[in-house]
């Protein structure tokens, strides 16, 4: 299994823009990540990372 696989996202978003994205997850951890780039500086380099943990209810 890899380390990462992607599952879903969304397009870009302009300023005080929200945008959503259904998905399901099995307990663990995860992480959310910008591959969006500014000036040709990607986001995820400048610290547009989450990660977040899915407890089994």
């Amino acid at each position: 299994m890899p380390a990462a696989e992607p599952i879903g996202g969304t397009t870009a978003l302009h300023l005080n823009e929200q945008g959503y994205v259904q998905a399901q997850f099995a307990p663990g951890t995860y992480v959310l990540v910008c591959w969006m780039a500014t000036n040709k500086k990607p986001h995820i380099g400048l610290g547009m990372t989450k990660a977040l943990a899915v407890s089994a209810t």
